[in-house]
């Protein structure tokens, strides 16, 4: 009987890892800790599918994961229209068609070990053209525009999003107190509640449409919200969005409360050199990124639990609760409250 292979994943693991920083190193590419992680990780895939071929446990199961990895790894480095997490949602399925058909063809004749690869990468290479191809599916654009109504000092504006990219890319250029594009999958509509009660007015917005989203049907990147609020009302925002990102430049808007939450993808929120905020944001699965102007006084309450954490070296910690230079508890203005049990946390001074 032939000996077992010794498994080659952590060498080989090890090996990948320096060959990144000694990159990083030399200039060649320009990554931190954090985005080591969320550029590379199509890489366990490759090694795994090596490390499956080397012990000789089968062909469709090791060139199948070298494959896919690959196409993470492309999609990740931004060769692809998607990226890797939303290639991944979609293309989850395969994973299960794969093992099977390694699992049934183990042992089997050269002829159809063949077959079963044959098979595999046909799967792999067609699914995936059809994945990305619907990003060119058809979506309704529209504008969104809601006039400032006489008196009104407070916004209370409440966006669910259930998947996709949400954005606040700054203020209004005129009186309105909102202004945007938003585009949408046709299997989806958007919903508007709009009501002025004395100084304040509550703004409802979301998106209705199929009881059941699959991740391989409707991709985040057909889903866009891009809005503008008006500078001088004071705004009370909560977001929720499903799989997808929200994207939020706080800088030209009086945010007085933020309550934010991302499922399952990316948050980054930059903040405000003054003005007091109070924020909590949720992220469960996925990465959170926070520019923070120099001279804000900022304290951050962060429950990680398995959370990576990469803060500038000028940043303070005592147990959960980190404060930028010059901060206490008594004299922040801005309040941030992370919950981040999964991913990443990077937090990054303004230029």
């Amino acid at each position: 009987m032939d000996a077992k292979r010794p498994s080659l994943f952590f060498p080989l693991l090890l090996i990948a890892i320096g060959v990144i920083f000694l990159l990083n190193n030399l200039g060649v590419i320009h990554v931190n800790g954090v985005e080591i992680f969320l550029r590379y990780w199509p890489l366990l895939f490759i090694i795994g599918g090596l490390d499956h071929i080397y012990q000789g446990k089968g062909w469709t199961w090791g060139v199948f994961s070298i494959l896919l990895g690959g196409i993470f790894l492309l999609a990740n480095l931004g060769y692809l229209p998607l990226g890797g997490w939303e290639l991944f949602l979609r293309l989850w399925p395969i994973f299960l068609i794969a093992l099977g058909l390694d699992l049934v063809l183990r042992e089997r004749p050269a002829w159809a070990s063949a077959l079963a690869l044959f098979i595999t990468l046909g799967l792999v290479v067609g699914i995936t053209w059809f994945a990305v191809g619907q990003v060119r599916r058809p979506v309704q654009a529209q504008s969104l525009t809601y006039a400032l109504p006489a008196g009104v000092r407070t916004a209370d504006v409440t966006i669910e999003q259930p998947l996709g990219q949400l954005e606040i890319v700054g203020a209004t250029r005129g009186r309105n107190l909102v202004e945007g594009e938003i585009t949408l999958p046709r299997a989806l509509t958007l919903t508007e509640d709009v009501q002025t009660r004395g100084s304040v007015v509550q703004v409802r917005l979301g998106a209705e449409g199929s009881s059941v989203v699959f991740p391989w049907s409707l991709g985040p990147s057909q889903s866009q919200w891009r809005l503008r609020f008006n500078p001088q009302v004071e705004l009370v925002l909560n977001l929720k969005s499903g799989l997808g990102s929200q994207v939020l430049d706080l800088r030209e808007v009086r945010v007085r409360q933020l309550t934010s939450e991302v499922a399952l993808g990316s948050l980054t929120v930059t903040l405000p050199a003054t003005g007091d905020l109070q924020a909590n944001l949720r992220n469960p699965i996925g990465f959170t990124t926070l520019y923070v102007p120099r001279q804000a006084r900022l304290e951050l309450r962060i429950d990680r639990a398995l959370a990576t954490l990469s803060l500038p070296p000028d940043v303070t910690c005592t147990d959960q609760v980190c404060y930028t230079p010059g901060t206490t508890a008594a004299n922040a203005d801005l309040r941030l409250s992370l919950e981040q049990p999964m991913g990443g946390v990077q937090v990054e001074y303004l230029p």
